[in-house]
């Protein structure tokens, strides 16, 4: 994994609290990604908007630095919201 990917890659961040945000930046087990969707308030960057998540009725969808995209329903549990500085 590169060092670009891990949540400690040496980059000063601000750490912010739950609930999370559309477009939040956040870390879970050294990996950094972006909230592209809140479930719960039908909030859907245009990027995932459309992409057939009309199953999931709550929780966020994460899309990781490498392009994966995960679907957490206690986002609060698993993720660290911080701002690159």
């Amino acid at each position: 994994m590169s060092t670009a990917k891990r949540a400690d890659a040496g980059q000063a961040r601000q750490r912010l609290e739950a609930p999370f945000k559309l477009g939040d930046r956040v870390a879970a087990n050294g990996l950094v990604g972006t909230i592209v969707a809140d479930i719960d308030t039908g909030e859907y960057a245009p990027a995932v908007r459309g992409g057939g998540w009309s199953l999931l009725t709550s929780g966020v969808l994460v899309r990781w630095d490498d392009a994966t995209i995960t679907h957490l329903l206690e986002p609060s549990i698993t993720l660290r919201a911080f701002r690159e500085s």
